[in-house]
């Protein structure tokens, strides 16, 4: 953890290249993503099994849904470290540059949906941390 918010806080996530950035080997890296938000109907709902992603929206609106096993079913196998769900019910928060989301195992989450009614460029930090129970 210490590790991770040193290098978020030392970086300038703005306007450093996107890609890949080795934090701590595979026990954490960063990517930096430029994306473009989708409908909520191309986006898929995924939880993983051994990391934990800590997702930071630098420019732009994300909107996140969030459900739980209870609402989830699944609709791929599970490839390391991701499946990819299907949910009855699920509840949209929007991620803006004031805040960051934790996703830890088991965890449902959709990312990369618009929160307008247009898509929007954004610029998301991914932190893949290794979760150690």
């Amino acid at each position: 953890w210490d590790k991770t918010f040193q290098w978020l806080a030392t970086h300038d996530l703005a306007n450093m290249p996107a890609g890949r950035y080795e934090v701590d080997g595979e026990h954490c890296y960063i990517n930096v993503q430029d994306a473009t938000t989708q409908d909520v109907s191309k986006r898929k709902i995924e939880a993983h099994r051994h990391g934990i992603d800590l997702q930071y929206v630098v420019k732009g609106t994300e909107r996140f849904g969030i459900t739980s096993a209870e609402y989830a079913e699944p609709i791929t196998e599970y490839k390391p470290d991701v499946t990819f769900y299907k949910a009855k019910k699920i509840k949209y928060v929007d991620s803006t540059p004031d805040t960051f989301f934790m996703f830890f195992p088991k965890n449902f989450h959709q990312a990369l949906v618009k929160a307008g009614k247009e898509p929007e460029d954004i610029r998301v930090i991914v932190a893949k941390i290794e979760y150690i129970p």
